[in-house]
């Protein structure tokens, strides 16, 4: 999983020509608060506590299941992501159009 970087950015997939990133709901075990826990003790003095680190964590214990979900990710909280959301959006016939994203 990669760290979310520059919230104005694409995440970097480091040459690979594919990546896998958390996206969509959660839902964890009471075990999280351990890992959160253990992730925070590890942190610099007014560091933020970022999900993608306990997930990690979770995951190196094989504590953390996925479901994987083939298609196109846009990323509407950037930019690029929602003009393209946008733009996908038109262009779909009329008869299956959703409500188009807010401005």
């Amino acid at each position: 999983m990669p760290a979310k970087g520059d919230r104005v950015k694409t995440f970097d997939l480091r040459g690979a020509a594919s990546g896998f990133t958390g996206v969509g709901r959660y839902v964890f075990t009471p075990e999280v608060f351990a890992a959160i826990d253990e992730v925070e003790a590890r942190l610099a003095p007014g560091e933020e506590l970022d999900d993608i680190p306990v997930m990690r964590l979770l995951l190196e214990r094989d504590r953390l299941a996925g479901c994987r979900i083939h298609g196109d990710f846009l990323d509407v909280g950037i930019p690029f992501g929602y003009r393209e959301a946008n733009d996908r959006l038109g262009a779909m016939p009329p008869e299956t159009q959703q409500p188009r994203l807010a401005r």
